[in-house]
């Protein structure tokens, strides 16, 4: 049997059999140390590799700066070790501004603060002033739990002021692509820069391989523990920048002289350090203006570790939308993926198709559905995104002829899928939203993004706010699977976590099933439903598409009884 493929962590496994099936209590990364140890920005640790290829539309230049495209906001000085923030917020930042937004700096500190406990103390487990952990912006942006303006929530707003309950109004922008990138292929690197206006990165640093305004560093054979991680946003690239800008110098260890005799070193006492070929990214900074170039800096193609999968990975934001009144983000976590979400593999190799959904509330008039988001690495598998109705315990039906396709396609990168729906205006109440992924190829693992428990040398550093009757899985056996409990039976984990599933919708006008337009679902919409069946009315096209409570395309007497079953509780 196979190790599980663990997207976010290569993990070292407390195992045990459990109906055929290798158990994993939690998950457990390496860290080497506690991370409150350690005075460094970002967390490297045994992450999997993870990462897509593009293509450019057409020949990439041989350089390329948003900073002179007017991509890029000031230089700041991070706060405490909060480069992963930084960076993320930046790249948001470029894209925004690419787009043609009238922004500034959008608020670092809000995204730190959110990435501690919660009231109910899940969330990840960490200080303000702590190290942070590649998969937290992740997480904050494509939940909306940001971004908030600079202006809306300062970088010196204290820590005791925070309350996640109370937030400054609502997010500006709420992200709603994110693609996971190949930091082996540079093509795909400048692609997402180009396109994007800039991809959240990170490198080990140390100050001996900084030459001026250029670093590269030629160590190579670091351990995880000895990487000091440090996330930047690359902006662009210059092929032709001179190997030479990178020339190092140092004396060979048996030939250090003393400060007793500082005697001139002979040539051959010097060893020279130099990358092989030109070449390198421009990266943006968070240590102020006096670091480098007013804040800017290259790093060479050829260094060691930027773009480590120690580090987790290089993403790139490609798609948001505005946050306003009547818009809604329906989810059942907030804190992203730290997991796929596939261990059916384990249990049954041979299946071709699953479906996980995740079940809401569609309530307040916010029922005018507009994206469906969820996180997969399975790339190039083919996907169908389905209303499902829920049963009288609130679990997806399993009749697929109520399930109702919203929306078809194929799996493009590893990341966050937005998937636009073409305003469908659900019946208010309970539903579920079904992501069916097809394999197309046997080396493919079905699976979507999970948010998991993680431990580290015995110390939770992540635990979710996961609940009972909030994710399933479809298609393993007759029933609807409820995710926890198949984290109790197959995994013996009483934890479990939520699928990564969102939906976002508008503020309808309209009520499903109310083709009288009074604003509310009642018999007397049953009751034109029925006359118009009978021909003694006439519909028009909208209140066709509102009678259309089951959403199969047609009003027929089923969506009569629908609305009776609705309005008598069932």
């Amino acid at each position: 049997m196979k190790p599980f493929k663990i997207m976010i962590a290569l993990l070292t496994a407390v195992s045990m059999i459990v109906l055929g099936i290798t158990g994993v209590q939690g998950m457990e990364i390496d860290l080497s140390q506690s991370a409150a140890d350690m005075e460094i920005p970002i967390v490297a640790a045994e992450y999997d590799e993870v990462g897509s290829i593009l293509s450019p539309e057409e020949p990439l230049p041989s350089s390329y700066s948003s900073k002179d495209l007017g991509y890029t906001t000031g230089i700041l000085y991070q706060q405490f070790n909060t480069c992963w923030a930084y960076s993320s917020q930046a790249a948001f930042e470029s894209l925004l501004l690419k787009n043609g937004e009238s922004i500034s700096h959008l608020s670092t500190m809000h995204m730190n603060y959110w990435a501690t406990p919660d009231s109910k103390g899940n969330g990840w487990q960490r200080g303000y002033t702590d190290a942070g952990y590649p998969y937290i912006p992740l997480g904050y942006l494509t939940s909306w739990s940001g971004a908030y303006t600079e202006e809306a929530y300062p970088v010196d707003t204290p820590f005791e002021a925070f309350d996640r309950s109370i937030l400054p109004n609502r997010p500006l922008y709420g992200a709603t692509a994110v693609i996971y990138l190949d930091g082996s292929d540079k093509e795909t690197i400048k692609t997402a820069v180009k396109e994007n206006g800039g991809a959240a990165a990170s490198f080990h640093y140390s100050r001996g391989f900084l030459n001026e305004n250029n670093y590269y560093c030629y160590q190579e054979g670091l351990s995880t523990a000895q990487l000091f991680g440090h996330s930047v946003e690359i902006i662009g690239w210059d092929d032709n920048y001179k190997k030479e800008n990178f020339r190092t110098e140092v004396y060979s260890e048996s030939q250090v002289p003393e400060e007793e005799s500082p005697t001139e070193p002979a040539p051959d006492d010097i060893q020279v350090f130099m990358p092989e070929n030109d070449g390198a990214w421009l990266c943006k900074n968070s240590w102020g203006e006096y670091f480098g170039d007013r804040g800017y800096f290259w790093i060479s193609y050829e260094d060691r570790y930027l773009f480590d999968h120690r580090f987790g990975p290089v993403f790139s934001i490609m798609d948001y939308q505005a946050v306003d009144e009547n818009t809604k983000m329906y989810q059942n976590e907030i804190y992203g993926a730290d997991c796929q979400f596939d261990f059916i593999e384990q249990l049954s190799p041979a299946t071709q198709e699953l479906t996980f959904s995740n079940v809401f509330d569609f309530s307040d008039k916010m029922t005018q559905l507009d994206k469906i988001i969820f996180e997969t690495e399975t790339v190039g598998a083919e996907y169908t995104v389905f209303y499902i109705p829920v049963d009288q315990n609130g679990a997806p039906v399993t009749d697929k002829n109520r399930w109702v396709s919203l929306s078809q396609g194929t799996v493009g990168y590893e990341g966050f899928i937005c998937v636009d729906i073409k305003d469908r205006v659900l019946p208010e109440g309970k539903a579920a939203v079904g992501i069916t992924l097809k394999k197309t190829a046997p080396s493919q693992v079905l699976g979507v993004g999970v948010g998991e428990w993680i431990t580290s040398g015995g110390r939770y550093i992540f635990t979710p706010d996961s609940e009972d009757r909030q994710s399933y899985l479809l298609g393993y056996e007759d029933e609807a699977i409820d995710v926890m409990d198949f984290y109790k039976t197959y995994l013996d984990d009483e934890i479990g976590g939520t699928l990564v599933i969102k939906a976002v919708a508008k503020r309808s006008e309209y009520v499903s099933g109310d083709v009288d337009h009074d604003g509310k679902l009642s018999i007397v919409d049953a009751t034109h439903i029925q006359r118009m069946l009978a021909a003694l009315e006439t519909f028009s096209d909208e209140q066709d598409t509102l009678g259309d409570y089951d959403l199969d395309g047609k009003v027929t007497v089923v969506d009569v009884t629908y609305i009776q079953r609705h309005l008598a509780g069932f």
